[in-house]
């Protein structure tokens, strides 16, 4: 048994027997489904002596299994409780709400076991928001996020003269002394909850003059809030608050 990979441990821990959900209501279309209820005791043991040995990446990934199994079995029997009663009810609608965010919570941040996944989404996230930018900027479909530069006059006539105003605008004087468009910059500060780095005070997507625009205008709230959470629920894992450590 020491010769064991840490798969073919995880694979003789799910041959265990283990005890049937037995639904509330004989319901048609959970007839032939046997959903099984989860013991976590040996996952957690396992955890406990590869950290004794040194392995806390095996460990945090027994604790993952541990805690993916755990949900999935959490779900199973709140749908079998389901019963006609409000109570039984209510329970199952939190469940199903709770799932698709312990799903992300699993994907992101290995259910607090692995919260340096994070770095891996945020790297990836910051990529692909500067290549969406940046092609928003080559297609002429920033604006300046400024009042006095779209109420200027220079502004106007290019405005009045291409739907992309922001190719001519950019020959004008005061565009010379305004900030300086750069898609990394931009992207991380979109994603960031700091708004620390002048960009996106600075410019923003048009989202009439053209699909880029429109994607860059639209996808930057869904980006904002991805930050906020990634940042948030990250600075919570690292110190414990949230995610089972044992």
């Amino acid at each position: 048994e020491a010769t064991m990979s840490l798969r073919e441990r995880l694979d003789w821990l799910s041959r265990k027997s283990e005890w049937d959900i037995v639904p509330a209501l004989n319901l048609f279309w959970r007839r032939g489904r046997a959903d099984k209820q989860f013991d976590p005791q040996p996952h957690t043991q396992l955890a406990q002596v590869l950290r004794r040995q040194g392995r806390g990446p095996d460990a945090a990934r027994v604790l993952e299994d541990r805690d993916r199994k755990l949900a999935r079995a959490s779900l199973a029997q709140a749908r079998a409780q389901i019963d006609g009663s409000f109570g039984a009810a209510a329970r199952w609608f939190k469940a199903e709400v709770k799932a698709p965010a312990l799903w992300l919570f699993r994907i992101v941040f290995g259910y607090g076991h692995a919260p340096a996944r994070a770095l891996v989404w945020v790297v990836g996230l910051w990529i692909l928001s500067a290549l969406l930018y940046g092609q928003v900027w080559e297609r002429h479909q920033m604006a300046p996020n400024s009042d006095v530069v779209l109420t200027s006059a220079c502004w106007i006539a290019a405005a009045e003269a291409s739907e992309y105003p922001l190719a001519l605008w950019q020959d004008c004087p005061e565009a010379k002394d305004y900030e300086t468009f750069k898609a990394w910059l931009y992207a991380l500060d979109v994603f960031i909850p700091l708004d620390a780095l002048g960009q996106e005070a600075a410019w923003a997507p048009s989202h009439d003059r053209g699909w880029w625009g429109w994607t860059g205008f639209y996808a930057r709230p869904a980006l904002q809030i991805a930050g906020w959470l990634i940042t948030a629920i990250g600075a919570a894992a690292l110190t414990g608050i949230v995610g089972k450590k044992d």
